[in-house]
């Protein structure tokens, strides 16, 4: 969750042109150096700035998933699922659900990917692991 610091930081920004392309491609760097809390936070601060940048949730909700904040990472890709419902969404939402022990939601999406795209061995691992766990 943005807090009231970060959204005044954010909002100092505003006044910058690009600034929130600025910050997703430093969020972006950072993520790639394994920097995972910093590339949160200039993550958040552009999606402060430009919440409806789909591309900006979806690396949010990376950065969250790598620092464990899964119930982050399914809140942000809840919404960028109900406005693009692709396979990759998907695919990160229901592993995210099966993280957070959402057994049944993460079925439902695993298998739905699975369908649409057999062989994705991640999704495979994923749902056998459900049912060895009897899920």
């Amino acid at each position: 969750m943005i807090t009231a610091s970060l959204a005044l930081h954010a909002g100092a920004a505003l006044a910058e042109p690009g600034a929130a392309d600025r910050l997703f491609l430093e969020g972006r760097e950072l993520h790639k150096a394994g920097k995972y809390e910093e590339a949160c936070a200039k993550f958040e601060q552009a999606y402060a700035l430009d919440p409806g940048s789909i591309e900006g949730r979806t690396e949010l909700a990376k950065a969250y998933t790598d620092v464990r904040r899964f119930a982050d990472a399914a809140r942000v890709l809840e919404s960028v699922w109900q406005e693009k419902p692709a396979l990759e969404i998907a695919k990160g939402l229901g592993l995210t659900y099966l993280e957070l022990e959402d057994y049944t939601r993460a079925r439902q999406l695993l298998e739905f990917v699975h369908a649409q795209s057999p062989g994705e061995v991640e999704v495979e691992r994923a749902l056998e692991r459900l049912r060895r766990q009897g899920r």
